[in-house]
């Protein structure tokens, strides 16, 4: 089954190569009209119908929709390893166990608990939600099932996590899943990849890096007063998940929707420079986007990452299909979105 996922992953990335195709308005969108174009004339060399005016790229004909100024451009991402990192395979998941009611699929929480039953690691880097101040963030480690799965659902802030991980070492765990978005998997990595001053720290463990798909994070007060200022009482809310542009906002068995755009002056300062979608850096990524309702999104990205997937799977802790080249799309669009962010930063603040 592996074999056969890995050889029709391989006809995905041909069929990729062939629908990666843009034109000049996306060009002009993306690069032109927002400032970043480096008047290197890569545009203006392999296509006849643009000319510079006045260091401007402008269309002087019609556009045949081939896609070469935009894939030449230097300031354009258009690979899957730009859009979103290195990775080994993408599937499509979901939790065998009806006990488990995390985010999309609830992989996360079952792939956690099947490392700790099986003694892969001896805690778990988490983000739980306060108890006395409801959805927002309280980072912990936690050692149990249990208590791994009310670390369920995502809470759109940040959290801080690292504070948690480093007291999970300085306790003794040395075998350590970390849970969190690209900010927190970025100062994982880089702790792992050039610990100074922190030699004797990080050589005593080893962290699996589970990190989250994220497109925007939002303070918590600004969550509560956007979300209470619609008359929802914010300790009655069950879940919160973005789709297609809404914040969906689950309570008393009815739910509701708000532009996420609706949140824009309650988003975090750093999300505006961010243009990581997944968590490029973790050893696992987890996601919505690109799979059906009640599934999950899964990359792998390293060896033992993707071993440890694989052996859930096996084991009955989840089901795992490849991912459709339709659903892939979906992502590397999405990925694409959050890339060109930084350059409609003045936009976006608007």
């Amino acid at each position: 089954m592996v074999e056969d996922m890995k050889l029709g992953f391989r006809h995905i990335e041909k069929k990729l190569r062939e629908r990666m195709a843009f034109n000049f308005t996306q060009l002009k969108g993306d690069i032109i009209d927002t400032g970043v174009c480096t008047q290197c004339g890569a545009c203006t060399a392999f296509c006849d119908k643009i000319v510079m005016e006045n260091g401007v790229p402008v269309l002087s004909g019609n556009c045949e929709n081939c896609g070469v100024c935009y894939a030449q451009c230097p300031r354009t991402i258009i690979t899957e390893e730009g859009l979103i990192g290195n990775y080994i395979a993408a599937y499509t998941a979901q939790s065998k166990f009806k006990t488990i009611n995390g985010q999309d699929g609830g992989v996360v929480t079952a792939l956690l608990s099947y490392c700790m039953k099986e003694n892969l690691i001896d805690a778990a880097v988490v983000t739980q939600k306060d108890t006395e101040h409801p959805w927002k963030p309280h980072p912990a480690y936690v050692t149990k099932i249990p208590d791994v799965k009310k670390a369920s659902g995502s809470v759109y802030c940040h959290s801080m996590t690292m504070p948690a991980l480093v007291k999970a070492v300085e306790e003794g765990f040395r075998s350590i899943g970390f849970v969190g978005t690209p900010c927190n998997i970025d100062a994982v990595y880089k702790l792992q990849k050039s610990p100074s001053r922190l030699f004797n720290l990080m050589i005593k463990v080893n962290v699996l890096r589970f990190g989250l798909f994220c497109m925007d994070s939002f303070t918590y007060e600004g969550i509560k007063t956007f979300i209470e200022g619609k008359g929802i009482d914010l300790s009655k809310v069950k879940k919160m998940e973005i789709l297609g542009g809404f914040l969906h906002v689950h309570y008393d068995n009815s739910m509701t929707k708000f532009r996420v755009r609706a949140l824009d002056e309650y988003r975090s300062s750093s999300c505006h420079f961010c243009t990581d979608l997944t968590s490029e850096n973790s050893d696992i990524s987890f996601g919505g986007v690109g799979s059906p309702s009640g599934y999950t999104t899964v990359l792998t990205r390293s060896n033992i990452g993707d071993e440890i997937i694989k052996e859930a799977a096996e084991d009955g802790w989840i089901s795992l299909h490849e991912m459709e080249f339709d659903d892939f799309m979906k992502v590397l669009n999405l990925a694409r979105i959050k890339k060109i962010h930084l350059y409609t930063v003045a936009r976006r603040k608007e």
